[in-house]
């Protein structure tokens, strides 16, 4: 018998909305709505994408994700079936759904400690732990779509903490370390599943959107790294260049083979990771250092342009 074909998934997160500019948290509210700049992130997305070969197209029923899918949809034809998952939600956080985040952590300190340093544990309301039901819901998403779409390019239009929900179950990675993965407003990540089991090839990739880096979340310092595989140094020179310092955060290069590369991460995200990595050929992983005593946050794992939608192998 011949092994069924690899599905690839696909996963952006919406563009920017009102509640994000306004450094407000949106969990499952269905007020936010997208900016100019959101619906502009959109088109070129679905401008970018017109390479990747998409199918059909996935989306969390949020007004903020559907208007972002519908948009990228018209991009890449309107003839493309599209329909809303309600698994794909955000992470639900209700008594905090419109805050501005600047107000929690002011007025509730020891609990948005805890949110940030024990998301598996944090509970939202009594016996209700949010990240644990976003993770379940990940997985049963995981469980019904990954093997019904043979040889298929999937999108899946959601939202940040959905993205680093399924990119988890998909790799093992512990809620634990919910928030060592960045998703960017309109950042690309990638997984292909076979019969075998998930594949991350990229990350939170947002060069197609004109940054050098992944923007770091306001307010945050520390140290990021840069690890860029020898090969691809050259393409990600420019980029890098330009964000040796930036927002006051030193930016320190690293030029690394494979194992080096992977070790890298897998420290960052869990061990159980590491063999579902990706890594050759070697493209640019970017690792923000926030606080002492905490994992690193994954900002971006990206692999070279020509290789991206399946270029042939050039290290």
């Amino acid at each position: 018998m011949r092994s069924r074909p690899e599905t690839r998934f696909i996963l952006i997160r919406h563009g920017q909305s009102d509640f994000n500019l306004q450094r407000r948290i949106q969990g499952c509210s269905d007020e936010p709505r997208l900016t100019d700049r959101g619906r502009s992130t959109a088109d070129r997305a679905g401008e970018y994408l017109m390479r990747a070969g998409i199918t059909r197209i996935i989306s969390s029923p949020l007004r903020r994700a559907f208007e972002f899918a519908g948009r990228i949809r018209s991009g890449l034809g309107t003839s493309l079936h599209m329909w809303p998952d309600g698994r794909l939600r955000e992470v639900d956080l209700p008594r905090w759904e419109g805050m501005e985040i600047s107000s929690v952590e002011r007025n509730h300190p020891k609990v948005y400690r805890a949110w940030r340093e024990h998301p598996d544990c944090f509970e939202a309301a009594s016996g209700v732990k949010p990240v644990p039901e976003l993770y379940a819901r990940a997985a049963a998403f995981w469980r019904e779509t990954a093997g019904q779409f043979a040889g298929e390019t999937v999108l899946v239009v959601t939202h940040s903490g959905t993205i680093r929900a399924l990119v988890s179950t998909a790799l093992g990675i512990s809620p634990a370390r919910f928030h060592s993965i960045q998703q960017s407003n309109g950042g690309l990540t990638i997984l292909d599943s076979s019969p075998a089991g998930f594949t991350l090839v990229s990350l939170n990739s947002t060069g197609y959107l004109g940054e050098g880096l992944p923007k770091l979340k306001e307010g945050k310092l520390g140290m990021r790294l840069a690890l860029v595989g020898r090969c691809a140094f050259e393409e990600f020179r420019p980029r890098l260049q330009n964000a040796i310092r930036a927002n006051g955060v030193q930016t320190h290069v690293r030029l690394l083979d494979a194992p080096e590369m992977k070790r890298h991460i897998a420290d960052a995200l869990g061990s159980a990771a590491e063999p579902q990595l990706r890594m050759v050929p070697l493209g640019l992983s970017v690792m923000h250092y926030a606080d002492r005593g905490r994992p690193p946050v994954v900002q971006t794992i990206e692999l070279p342009q020509s290789q991206l939608w399946g270029g042939s192998e050039t290290c």
